[in-house]
């Protein structure tokens, strides 16, 4: 089961461009996203009321799209506005649904219409500061909670990704961050002192650092982080608390905005984009840590697949909790709290 009434990261902005109408499937939910004259972002059922051909193969008309198996057209509230070789007749219309663009990113509303507030969407700083980021995706063969598990306990890091985002640091996994909680999420923070940055053009791969961590992780599964590397001793002399919002002193900065969505059961997107507020050599850096980025999630993605695989092997196996795993643990109660909400009838819900 999904959540319907909330917003999803559908696809980056750059990935849905004019006049090419893109295939997803949300929630259980296919859905064709395509760009209208003036540039917004259309979301409508990916299904011709006709004969069930899918409007991702259509053709994008102005602020329509036509079906391309028998040329109805609907405009982008969902309306058919055109039935060839006959009058215009009722019961033809398909679902629309509601869309943002923000942060880089088209969020698509999957429930009640009437119920989607842009002020919900997590406002996230990567695009804030104007300067250059890059985007990824990936397909995963898992079930969407298997990665918000693995985005809200970072003690993997010193194992799955021990010679990439880890650096052969054991602390990810011997010391527990700091975590709070959010309305519908967590705040974790850490500070790594001594350790290494990953491999990046511009920074000298023997340099030693204080590492500050912090990101919030909400649902359904959106994690904004950032990664502030300083001089040694940096950690002791701020008494291990936030460091500076101007970032001064620091070495090494990186801002990540990642977005889990769930595509069907047992299968789900990774949406994950990085920036540089503090570059040391910006026209390689970008590129360089959305490889590392890239390859650190393919390590994730076989790790997490094989786990999916294993599940399904010992049906009805419980998962069971460490320290590490109150933020999951969190995380997941909280989906589980929409979900039972979601399932209550109309007139109950619409009471509280």
């Amino acid at each position: 089961m999904f959540i319907k009434d909330i917003w999803y990261g559908a696809a980056w902005s750059g990935d849905v461009e004019p006049g090419k109408p893109v295939a997803l499937t949300i929630a259980d939910q296919p859905i064709v996203v395509y760009r209208t004259v003036d540039g917004k972002a259309a979301a409508l059922e990916d299904r011709c009321s006709h004969r069930c051909a899918p409007l991702s193969k259509g053709r994008v008309e102005g602020d329509s799209i036509r079906c391309w198996y028998h040329g109805l057209l609907f405009n982008s509230d969902g309306r058919c506005v055109e039935m060839p070789g006959q009058d215009m007749a009722p019961g033809f219309d398909v679902h629309a649904y509601p869309t943002v663009e923000q942060n880089a990113c088209i969020f698509i509303w999957t429930g009640d219409p009437a119920l989607a507030d842009p002020s919900l969407i997590p406002i996230s700083n990567l695009t804030s500061n104007g300067l250059p980021f890059r985007t990824g995706v990936m397909e995963f063969a898992a079930d969407y909670q298997l990665i918000n598990d693995n985005l809200c306990d970072f003690s993997h890091v010193a194992y799955v990704h021990e010679h990439t985002l880890g650096q052969g640091n054991s602390e990810w996994s011997h010391r527990v961050p700091t975590q709070t909680s959010l309305e519908n999420g967590i705040c974790v923070t850490r500070w790594m002192e001594g350790t290494r940055i990953p491999p990046t053009p511009g920074v000298d791969p023997s340099l030693r650092v204080d590492q500050y961590t912090a990101y919030d992780y909400v649902i359904p599964g959106v994690l904004m982080m950032q990664i502030d590397s300083y001089p040694l001793g940096t950690a002791k002399a701020l008494d291990y608390g936030v460091p500076p919002a101007s970032m001064e002193g620091a070495v090494y900065v990186v801002r990540s905005l990642q977005l889990i969505v769930p595509v069907t059961e047992g299968r789900s997107r990774y949406l994950f984009a990085v920036s540089h507020p503090v570059d040391p050599a910006p026209d390689q850096s970008l590129d360089a840590v959305i490889g590392l980025f890239r390859y650190a999630f393919s390590e994730d993605r076989d790790m997490i697949e094989a786990q999916q695989a294993t599940i399904e092997k010992f049906p009805g196996m419980a998962l069971r909790n460490t320290r590490h795993d109150a933020g999951l643990v969190r995380v997941r109660r909280l989906i589980n709290s929409k979900l039972r909400q979601e399932a209550q009838p109309a007139e109950v819900r619409a009471a509280e």
